[in-house]
């Protein structure tokens, strides 16, 4: 369990460390927006043009102050593995996107880590082939649940 406030309070302050940031600082409204996502299942594609058109059409072109992903980030989709580097790639650049396992996370990192009857089904095929040790890793640590306050939800 994490929660979104410790969270961003974490983002803010690494942000004031740093000399060079590249993304220019908002203090319009929007910026304390938080965009919730659910169920990507390996849709790459339909994400990154979910997160724009967002951006674009509901936020005033201004990113938001999170991003949460609220779990499911694999499986149905074909890009799986690709959409566990997308999110990580996300967190370590912007230190705002956060994500939550859910279930079918959590059946591919059993599958990950050798559960037999989750590693021999052929939706998890993408599993031994397109994750490293640290997206595996990377899976192993997503909270369950994460807290959003309802203070940033008004």
């Amino acid at each position: 369990h994490d929660n979104l406030d410790r969270l961003l309070q974490l983002h803010q302050h690494s942000e004031q460390k740093e000399d060079n940031d590249n993304a220019p600082q908002s203090s319009s409204a929007s910026d304390n927006n938080i965009l919730i996502i659910g169920d990507v299942h390996g849709c790459l594609a339909e994400l990154k043009l979910l997160i724009q058109k967002a951006i674009h059409q509901h936020n005033q072109s201004q990113n938001f102050r999170a991003i949460v992903l609220v779990g499911d980030l694999v499986n149905k989709g074909p890009q799986s593995a690709e959409v566990i580097k997308f999110v990580r790639r996300q967190q370590q650049k912007y230190r705002n996107v956060f994500t939550v396992r859910g279930n079918h996370d959590d059946r591919a990192l059993a599958a990950a880590l050798g559960d037999e009857e989750c590693a021999r089904k052929s939706r998890y095929d993408w599993v031994k082939k397109g994750l490293s040790d640290e997206d595996i890793e990377w899976m192993a640590e997503l909270p369950y649940t994460i807290t959003i306050p309802s203070r940033l939800l008004q």
